[in-house]
């Protein structure tokens, strides 16, 4: 398979899986959308094994380093921002800011935690 195949491909395969998925969430079906991207990532993988020449190289690789470290240090700062005013806001406006501060706040612990543990792991890799 071509790389221009291997992309028309991808691209058929988004466009089929974000139809299924607005369309689950108009149904109210939350079932479809996992099994959804599962199989389309599934699909893509085995498409991407076929594709003769070369996908990915230690320029891509580089460059996905560097947008994934910058994303963090960018997302990570404003969801604890947007949580403390969420929170803050939700004393004097709704109390159910609260709920969605807290929320935040706990997804970036989560993100802190997951981001250490494979800086750990990879570390000790090398």
């Amino acid at each position: 398979m071509s790389k221009r195949t291997y992309r028309l491909c991808r691209m058929t395969i988004t466009a089929a899986i974000a139809i299924l998925i607005v369309w689950s969430i108009a149904a109210g079906n939350a079932i479809v959308p996992v099994f959804t991207i599962a199989g389309g990532m599934g699909l893509m993988y085995l498409l991407s094994r076929r594709v003769k020449g070369v996908l990915r190289d230690e320029r891509t690789y580089h460059i996905n380093e560097k947008a994934c470290r910058f994303a963090m240090g960018v997302f990570g700062p404003m969801i604890a921002v947007a949580s403390a005013v969420l929170i803050a806001l939700s004393k004097t406006t709704s109390p159910e800011l609260a709920s969605v501060g807290l929320t935040l706040a706990y997804s970036a612990c989560v993100l802190v935690l997951i981001y250490y543990g494979f800086y750990m792991y990879y570390s000790s890799k090398s």
